[in-house]
Protein backbone atom coordinates (compact mmCIF):
# COMPACT_ATOMS: atom_id res chain seq x y z
CA UNK A 1 0.00 0.00 0.00
CA UNK A 2 1.74 3.36 -1.36
CA UNK A 3 1.32 6.43 0.73
CA UNK A 4 -0.24 9.38 -1.18
CA UNK A 5 1.05 11.89 1.51
CA UNK A 6 3.30 12.00 4.39
CA UNK A 7 3.93 14.60 6.86
CA UNK A 8 6.36 14.72 10.12
CA UNK A 9 7.26 16.64 12.92
CA UNK A 10 9.48 16.04 15.88
CA UNK A 11 12.71 16.65 14.20
CA UNK A 12 15.06 19.39 14.97
CA UNK A 13 13.45 22.79 14.08
CA UNK A 14 10.32 21.23 13.27
CA UNK A 15 8.35 21.20 16.66
CA UNK A 16 5.01 21.92 16.22
CA UNK A 17 3.61 21.85 12.99
CA UNK A 18 3.29 18.67 10.35
CA UNK A 19 5.25 19.05 7.72
CA UNK A 20 5.98 17.60 4.36
CA UNK A 21 4.28 16.44 1.24
CA UNK A 22 0.77 15.92 0.12
CA UNK A 23 2.51 14.71 -3.50
CA UNK A 24 5.99 14.02 -4.95
CA UNK A 25 6.57 15.67 -8.23
CA UNK A 26 9.39 15.36 -10.58
CA UNK A 27 11.17 18.14 -9.35
CA UNK A 28 10.58 19.76 -5.69
CA UNK A 29 11.57 22.58 -4.63
CA UNK A 30 12.05 23.84 -1.10
CA UNK A 31 12.19 27.65 -0.95
CA UNK A 32 13.17 29.90 2.31
CA UNK A 33 15.12 31.94 4.26
CA UNK A 34 18.50 30.69 5.51
CA UNK A 35 18.37 28.51 8.49
CA UNK A 36 14.29 27.97 8.00
CA UNK A 37 14.50 24.07 8.03
CA UNK A 38 14.69 23.50 4.00
CA UNK A 39 17.85 21.29 5.09
CA UNK A 40 15.63 19.24 7.70
CA UNK A 41 13.01 18.69 4.81
CA UNK A 42 15.39 16.60 3.19
CA UNK A 43 16.52 14.51 6.15
CA UNK A 44 13.07 13.63 6.01
CA UNK A 45 13.19 12.37 2.41
CA UNK A 46 16.22 10.72 3.14
CA UNK A 47 14.65 8.52 5.57
CA UNK A 48 11.23 7.86 3.12
CA UNK A 49 13.74 6.46 0.99
CA UNK A 50 15.53 4.60 3.43
CA UNK A 51 12.42 3.51 5.40
CA UNK A 52 13.75 4.34 8.18
CA UNK A 53 10.65 7.26 9.39
CA UNK A 54 9.33 4.82 11.87
CA UNK A 55 13.26 4.35 13.67
CA UNK A 56 13.45 7.76 14.10
CA UNK A 57 11.49 8.87 17.16
CA UNK A 58 9.04 11.36 14.24
CA UNK A 59 5.39 11.85 14.82
CA UNK A 60 4.01 11.37 11.04
CA UNK A 61 0.57 11.82 9.69
CA UNK A 62 0.04 9.61 6.72
CA UNK A 63 -3.16 9.06 3.88
CA UNK A 64 -3.12 6.07 1.36
CA UNK A 65 -5.24 4.14 -0.84
CA UNK A 66 -6.29 0.89 -0.05
CA UNK A 67 -4.86 -1.87 -3.05
CA UNK A 68 -6.35 -5.33 -3.53
CA UNK A 69 -3.04 -7.25 -2.84
CA UNK A 70 -2.28 -5.29 0.85
CA UNK A 71 -6.02 -6.45 1.62
CA UNK A 72 -6.14 -9.71 0.51
CA UNK A 73 -3.05 -10.20 3.04
CA UNK A 74 -5.82 -8.98 5.79
CA UNK A 75 -8.97 -10.53 4.42
CA UNK A 76 -7.86 -13.60 3.21
CA UNK A 77 -9.63 -15.08 0.08
CA UNK A 78 -11.63 -18.00 0.71
CA UNK A 79 -11.67 -17.49 4.75
CA UNK A 80 -14.79 -17.39 6.60
CA UNK A 81 -16.18 -16.85 10.37
CA UNK A 82 -14.62 -14.96 13.44
CA UNK A 83 -15.95 -11.43 14.38
CA UNK A 84 -16.18 -10.62 10.65
CA UNK A 85 -18.67 -13.53 9.93
CA UNK A 86 -19.30 -14.23 5.98
CA UNK A 87 -16.57 -14.62 3.77
CA UNK A 88 -13.36 -12.10 4.48
CA UNK A 89 -12.60 -11.14 1.17
CA UNK A 90 -15.91 -11.14 -0.49
CA UNK A 91 -18.11 -9.77 2.17
CA UNK A 92 -15.56 -7.38 3.55
CA UNK A 93 -12.29 -6.60 2.07
CA UNK A 94 -12.88 -6.19 -1.67
CA UNK A 95 -15.53 -3.09 -1.15
CA UNK A 96 -12.67 -0.82 0.54
CA UNK A 97 -10.19 -1.89 -2.51
CA UNK A 98 -9.20 1.84 -4.01
CA UNK A 99 -10.35 3.67 -1.23
CA UNK A 100 -8.75 6.51 0.70
CA UNK A 101 -7.65 5.89 4.81
CA UNK A 102 -5.66 8.92 6.88
CA UNK A 103 -3.49 7.40 10.40
CA UNK A 104 -1.04 8.92 12.75
CA UNK A 105 2.17 7.14 13.59
CA UNK A 106 3.23 7.33 17.06
CA UNK A 107 6.83 8.58 18.28
CA UNK A 108 7.38 4.91 18.78
CA UNK A 109 6.42 4.22 15.21
CA UNK A 110 2.70 2.51 15.94
CA UNK A 111 -0.59 3.82 14.98
CA UNK A 112 -2.37 6.26 17.24
CA UNK A 113 -5.10 7.44 15.29
CA UNK A 114 -6.87 5.84 11.84
CA UNK A 115 -9.44 7.42 10.25
CA UNK A 116 -11.79 5.95 7.11
CA UNK A 117 -15.50 6.96 6.69
CA UNK A 118 -18.16 5.47 8.53
CA UNK A 119 -20.26 5.15 5.18
CA UNK A 120 -17.42 3.22 3.84
CA UNK A 121 -16.72 1.52 6.35
CA UNK A 122 -20.13 0.25 6.71
CA UNK A 123 -20.23 -0.68 2.77
CA UNK A 124 -21.32 -4.34 1.99
CA UNK A 125 -24.05 -6.74 2.66
CA UNK A 126 -26.55 -5.05 4.83
CA UNK A 127 -26.77 -8.07 7.22
CA UNK A 128 -22.88 -7.42 8.10
CA UNK A 129 -23.78 -3.74 9.03
CA UNK A 130 -23.35 -4.03 13.12
CA UNK A 131 -21.42 -1.85 15.66
CA UNK A 132 -19.09 -5.49 16.16
CA UNK A 133 -18.42 -6.18 12.49
CA UNK A 134 -17.44 -2.50 12.03
CA UNK A 135 -15.00 -2.83 14.80
CA UNK A 136 -13.51 -6.01 13.08
CA UNK A 137 -13.58 -4.73 10.31
CA UNK A 138 -11.33 -1.34 11.75
CA UNK A 139 -9.46 -3.62 13.18
CA UNK A 140 -8.14 -5.43 10.03
CA UNK A 141 -7.60 -2.12 8.52
CA UNK A 142 -5.24 -0.91 11.25
CA UNK A 143 -3.12 -4.01 10.49
CA UNK A 144 -3.14 -3.44 6.75
CA UNK A 145 -1.71 0.32 7.24
CA UNK A 146 0.75 -1.44 9.05
CA UNK A 147 1.93 -2.37 5.66
CA UNK A 148 2.74 1.43 4.12
CA UNK A 149 5.28 2.17 2.27
CA UNK A 150 5.94 5.38 0.57
CA UNK A 151 6.43 6.16 -3.40
CA UNK A 152 9.67 6.93 -2.52
CA UNK A 153 10.58 4.08 -0.93
CA UNK A 154 13.76 1.70 -1.75
CA UNK A 155 14.77 4.82 -3.78
CA UNK A 156 18.68 5.82 -3.46
CA UNK A 157 19.44 8.91 -2.06
CA UNK A 158 21.97 10.63 -3.36
CA UNK A 159 22.94 14.01 -1.36
CA UNK A 160 24.85 17.28 -2.66
CA UNK A 161 25.51 19.50 0.69
CA UNK A 162 25.49 23.74 0.33
CA UNK A 163 28.74 23.84 1.84
CA UNK A 164 31.01 22.15 -0.91
CA UNK A 165 34.43 22.13 -2.91
CA UNK A 166 36.59 19.74 -4.96
CA UNK A 167 40.01 19.97 -4.30
CA UNK A 168 43.10 17.60 -4.87
CA UNK A 169 43.39 14.16 -3.73
CA UNK A 170 45.89 11.58 -3.45
CA UNK A 171 44.73 8.40 -5.40
CA UNK A 172 42.48 6.64 -3.86
CA UNK A 173 40.00 4.03 -5.20
CA UNK A 174 37.24 4.00 -2.76
CA UNK A 175 34.98 5.59 -5.87
CA UNK A 176 32.51 7.33 -2.74
CA UNK A 177 31.30 10.94 -3.60
CA UNK A 178 30.49 12.48 -0.31
CA UNK A 179 27.89 14.92 0.01
CA UNK A 180 30.42 17.58 0.49
CA UNK A 181 32.53 17.21 -2.64
CA UNK A 182 34.87 14.39 -1.08
CA UNK A 183 36.19 11.90 -3.97
CA UNK A 184 35.33 13.84 -7.11
CA UNK A 185 38.61 14.27 -8.07
CA UNK A 186 39.28 10.80 -7.88
CA UNK A 187 36.39 9.51 -9.51
CA UNK A 188 37.16 11.64 -12.25
CA UNK A 189 40.87 10.18 -12.43
CA UNK A 190 40.00 6.95 -11.87
CA UNK A 191 37.70 6.65 -14.84
CA UNK A 192 39.89 8.75 -17.21
CA UNK A 193 42.49 6.17 -16.49
CA UNK A 194 41.54 2.75 -15.33
CA UNK A 195 41.55 0.31 -17.85
CA UNK A 196 38.27 -1.26 -16.08
CA UNK A 197 36.21 2.02 -16.43
CA UNK A 198 33.95 3.29 -19.61
CA UNK A 199 36.20 6.97 -19.79
CA UNK A 200 33.72 8.32 -22.58
CA UNK A 201 31.30 8.56 -19.63
CA UNK A 202 33.50 11.76 -18.29
CA UNK A 203 35.37 12.68 -21.82
CA UNK A 204 32.11 12.72 -23.36
CA UNK A 205 29.51 12.49 -21.89
CA UNK A 206 30.10 15.08 -18.66
CA UNK A 207 32.03 17.17 -20.86
CA UNK A 208 29.01 17.58 -22.88
CA UNK A 209 26.38 18.02 -20.02
CA UNK A 210 28.87 20.86 -18.80
CA UNK A 211 29.39 22.57 -22.33
CA UNK A 212 25.45 22.32 -22.61
CA UNK A 213 25.21 24.32 -19.42
CA UNK A 214 27.50 26.88 -19.53
CA UNK A 215 26.47 27.48 -22.88
CA UNK A 216 27.97 31.21 -24.40
CA UNK A 217 29.48 31.39 -21.36
CA UNK A 218 32.48 28.94 -21.96
CA UNK A 219 33.64 25.94 -24.04
CA UNK A 220 35.50 22.95 -22.31
CA UNK A 221 37.69 21.00 -25.14
CA UNK A 222 39.27 18.16 -22.58
CA UNK A 223 39.15 17.53 -19.52
CA UNK A 224 41.97 15.33 -17.70
CA UNK A 225 43.53 14.79 -14.07
CA UNK A 226 46.76 15.30 -13.36
CA UNK A 227 49.13 14.41 -10.18
CA UNK A 228 51.20 17.41 -8.64
CA UNK A 229 54.70 16.86 -7.87
CA UNK A 230 54.67 17.08 -3.90
CA UNK A 231 58.15 18.30 -4.30
CA UNK A 232 57.69 21.56 -6.05
CA UNK A 233 57.00 24.67 -4.22
CA UNK A 234 53.79 26.16 -3.57
CA UNK A 235 52.59 22.14 -4.61
CA UNK A 236 49.55 21.14 -3.16
CA UNK A 237 50.00 17.91 -4.06
CA UNK A 238 48.30 14.67 -5.01
CA UNK A 239 45.45 14.72 -8.05
CA UNK A 240 43.53 17.42 -9.59
CA UNK A 241 41.22 17.97 -12.52
CA UNK A 242 42.08 20.45 -15.34
CA UNK A 243 39.96 21.79 -17.38
CA UNK A 244 40.93 22.46 -21.41
CA UNK A 245 39.08 25.71 -22.90
CA UNK A 246 40.10 26.60 -26.69
CA UNK A 247 43.21 28.85 -27.09
CA UNK A 248 43.82 29.03 -23.69
CA UNK A 249 45.26 25.17 -22.73
CA UNK A 250 44.57 23.53 -19.99
CA UNK A 251 43.41 24.93 -16.50
CA UNK A 252 43.82 23.73 -13.20
CA UNK A 253 40.43 23.43 -11.58
CA UNK A 254 41.60 25.41 -8.38
CA UNK A 255 42.09 28.13 -10.32
CA UNK A 256 38.39 28.20 -10.98
CA UNK A 257 35.50 29.54 -9.47
CA UNK A 258 33.32 27.35 -7.28
CA UNK A 259 30.33 27.95 -9.68
CA UNK A 260 32.32 25.55 -12.08
CA UNK A 261 32.51 23.14 -9.15
CA UNK A 262 29.44 22.94 -8.05
CA UNK A 263 28.03 22.10 -12.04
CA UNK A 264 30.61 19.47 -11.73
CA UNK A 265 29.23 18.24 -8.79
CA UNK A 266 26.13 18.17 -10.04
CA UNK A 267 27.08 15.84 -13.28
CA UNK A 268 28.75 13.69 -11.39
CA UNK A 269 25.89 12.85 -9.48
CA UNK A 270 23.64 12.89 -12.04
CA UNK A 271 25.64 11.00 -14.51
CA UNK A 272 28.65 9.09 -12.72
CA UNK A 273 27.71 7.82 -9.66
CA UNK A 274 24.56 5.94 -10.69
CA UNK A 275 26.82 4.24 -13.04
CA UNK A 276 29.01 3.39 -10.11
CA UNK A 277 26.91 1.65 -8.47
CA UNK A 278 24.86 0.29 -10.63
CA UNK A 279 21.66 1.83 -10.18
CA UNK A 280 19.13 3.02 -12.55
CA UNK A 281 18.76 6.76 -12.97
CA UNK A 282 15.14 6.25 -12.51
CA UNK A 283 15.50 4.85 -9.10
CA UNK A 284 17.40 8.05 -7.68
CA UNK A 285 16.36 10.69 -5.80
CA UNK A 286 19.09 13.82 -5.77
CA UNK A 287 18.84 16.42 -3.03
CA UNK A 288 20.62 19.02 -4.43
CA UNK A 289 20.93 22.35 -1.73
CA UNK A 290 21.69 26.29 -2.58
CA UNK A 291 23.08 25.67 -6.24
CA UNK A 292 22.35 29.28 -6.70
CA UNK A 293 25.94 29.89 -4.31
CA UNK A 294 28.16 31.69 -6.22
CA UNK A 295 26.36 30.83 -9.30
CA UNK A 296 25.50 33.96 -12.21
CA UNK A 297 21.27 34.28 -12.25
CA UNK A 298 21.82 33.16 -15.84
CA UNK A 299 24.36 30.31 -15.27
CA UNK A 300 21.81 28.87 -12.44
CA UNK A 301 19.00 29.01 -14.58
CA UNK A 302 20.20 26.53 -17.17
CA UNK A 303 21.49 24.34 -14.42
CA UNK A 304 17.97 23.92 -13.41
CA UNK A 305 16.68 23.37 -17.09
CA UNK A 306 19.31 21.08 -17.53
CA UNK A 307 17.96 19.25 -14.08
CA UNK A 308 14.19 19.35 -15.49
CA UNK A 309 15.00 17.87 -18.62
CA UNK A 310 16.81 15.39 -16.90
CA UNK A 311 13.86 14.35 -14.33
CA UNK A 312 11.76 13.91 -17.30
CA UNK A 313 13.96 12.21 -19.96
CA UNK A 314 15.16 9.15 -16.54
CA UNK A 315 11.81 9.41 -14.71
CA UNK A 316 14.19 10.57 -11.35
CA UNK A 317 12.96 12.75 -8.55
CA UNK A 318 14.76 15.54 -7.65
CA UNK A 319 14.53 18.27 -3.97
CA UNK A 320 16.16 21.05 -4.73
CA UNK A 321 16.20 23.68 -1.61
CA UNK A 322 16.68 27.33 -2.42
CA UNK A 323 16.89 31.17 -1.42
CA UNK A 324 17.14 32.30 -4.69
CA UNK A 325 14.26 33.53 -6.53
CA UNK A 326 15.69 32.25 -9.74
CA UNK A 327 14.04 28.91 -9.17
CA UNK A 328 10.45 30.65 -9.10
CA UNK A 329 11.30 32.03 -12.50
CA UNK A 330 12.01 28.44 -14.02
CA UNK A 331 9.83 26.21 -12.12
CA UNK A 332 7.04 28.50 -10.86
CA UNK A 333 4.43 27.68 -13.75
CA UNK A 334 6.19 23.88 -14.76
CA UNK A 335 3.14 21.11 -14.57
CA UNK A 336 6.34 18.87 -13.39
CA UNK A 337 7.31 20.86 -10.33
CA UNK A 338 5.89 22.17 -7.11
CA UNK A 339 6.70 25.09 -5.02
CA UNK A 340 6.73 24.19 -1.38
CA UNK A 341 7.39 27.01 0.89
CA UNK A 342 9.38 26.62 4.36
CA UNK A 343 9.23 29.26 7.14
CA UNK A 344 10.32 29.68 10.44
CA UNK A 345 8.44 31.79 13.05
CA UNK A 346 11.01 32.15 15.91
CA UNK A 347 9.87 28.73 17.51
CA UNK A 348 9.16 25.94 14.95
CA UNK A 349 9.26 25.73 11.20
CA UNK A 350 6.58 24.81 9.37
CA UNK A 351 6.01 24.17 5.33
CA UNK A 352 3.76 24.07 2.86
CA UNK A 353 2.72 24.15 -1.05
CA UNK A 354 2.78 27.09 -3.18
CA UNK A 355 -0.11 27.20 -5.14
CA UNK A 356 -1.81 31.00 -6.07
CA UNK A 357 0.04 33.44 -7.35
CA UNK A 358 0.04 36.10 -4.46
CA UNK A 359 1.87 33.41 -2.43
CA UNK A 360 4.65 33.16 -5.28
CA UNK A 361 4.56 37.81 -4.67
CA UNK A 362 5.33 36.71 -0.71
CA UNK A 363 8.58 34.71 -1.20
CA UNK A 364 9.45 37.12 -3.90
CA UNK A 365 9.33 39.28 -0.71
CA UNK A 366 10.63 37.52 1.71
CA UNK A 367 13.47 36.53 0.03
CA UNK A 368 14.20 39.99 -0.54
CA UNK A 369 12.68 41.71 -3.46
CA UNK A 370 9.51 43.56 -4.18
CA UNK A 371 7.34 43.57 -6.75
CA UNK A 372 6.28 47.46 -6.27
CA UNK A 373 9.75 48.25 -6.07
CA UNK A 374 9.89 48.31 -10.27
CA UNK A 375 6.74 49.46 -10.68
CA UNK A 376 7.24 53.00 -8.50
CA UNK A 377 10.97 53.06 -9.40
CA UNK A 378 12.27 56.21 -11.97
CA UNK A 379 15.01 54.04 -12.81
CA UNK A 380 16.54 50.00 -12.66
CA UNK A 381 19.84 49.13 -11.90
CA UNK A 382 20.55 45.66 -12.65
CA UNK A 383 23.18 43.85 -10.49
CA UNK A 384 24.46 40.19 -10.47
CA UNK A 385 25.24 39.37 -6.64
CA UNK A 386 25.64 40.39 -3.10
CA UNK A 387 28.96 41.55 -3.59
CA UNK A 388 27.80 43.48 -6.60
CA UNK A 389 24.84 45.35 -4.59
CA UNK A 390 27.25 45.91 -1.97
CA UNK A 391 29.55 48.05 -4.19
CA UNK A 392 26.66 49.65 -5.42
CA UNK A 393 24.97 51.04 -2.21
CA UNK A 394 28.11 52.07 -1.51
CA UNK A 395 28.46 54.59 -4.37
CA UNK A 396 24.88 55.57 -4.05
CA UNK A 397 26.16 56.64 -0.34
CA UNK A 398 28.87 58.61 -1.71
CA UNK A 399 27.62 60.02 -4.53
CA UNK A 400 24.79 61.71 -2.44
CA UNK A 401 26.70 62.36 0.16
CA UNK A 402 24.63 59.73 2.45
CA UNK A 403 21.27 61.14 1.60
CA UNK A 404 20.23 57.74 -0.07
CA UNK A 405 20.62 54.48 1.34
CA UNK A 406 19.25 51.24 -0.03
CA UNK A 407 15.15 51.06 0.83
Amino acid sequence: MIAQSIRFKGHRCFKDHFAGFDEIRPVNIMIGKNNSGKSQMLDFVDALCTGSVAKKGWSCEIAAVLDEATLKRVFPQGMSGGELGGYYWEDHGRHFVGEKIHFTLGANGQIDAFDIDKEILNRGPASHASPRRAQARLNELRDAARQWKHVLADRHFIRLAAERNVRPEPADTSMKLTPDGTGATNIIRRYLNSALLNRDLVKESLLTALNEIFGSDGTFTEIETKEHDEAAQGSVGGWEIFLGEQNKGLIPLSSSGSGLKTIILVLLNLLIVPEIFNWRKGDCVFALEELENNLHPGLLRRLLKYIERYAERENAVFFLTTHSSVALDVFGISAKAQLIHVSHDRVSASARPVGAHLDRLGIISELGAKPSDLLQANGVIWVEGPSDRIYISHWIELFSDEKFREG
